[in-house]
């Protein structure tokens, strides 16, 4: 495969890899969040494959969550109101829990 073709199946292979790392724990936590009391409805729908994004249902109410959301909330800064981040990031699933609480407060 020429160098091109190359670059291009890589943006699909990383996007799938990407929708794979955020909706799996995302359906996850959503499954969790229907065996509390109160909670009727939750599910997630992916409505765009480019950009990442998914649209999440509680009871109703209806929140975007898109990958960029999830990759600006799993940024490690080095130092306070720096602007560059450290390779290790936060973890999918306390990013996720966190965009959760805040789009349906």
């Amino acid at each position: 495969m020429s160098e091109w073709a190359k670059k291009i199946a890589g943006v699909f292979i990383n996007n799938e890899t990407r929708r794979t790392e955020i909706q799996q724990p995302l359906s996850e936590l959503l499954i969790e969040l229907k065996s509390e009391q109160g909670i009727r409805e939750a599910s997630v729908e992916l409505v765009s494959e480019f950009p990442l994004v998914w649209n999440v249902i509680i009871n109703g109410k209806q929140a975007k969550i898109s990958e960029e959301d999830v990759a600006l909330a799993q940024r490690l800064y080095d130092e306070p109101y720096e602007k560059t981040f450290t390779d290790p990031k936060r973890d999918v699933n306390d990013v996720l829990k966190e965009l959760l609480m805040n789009r349906f407060k």
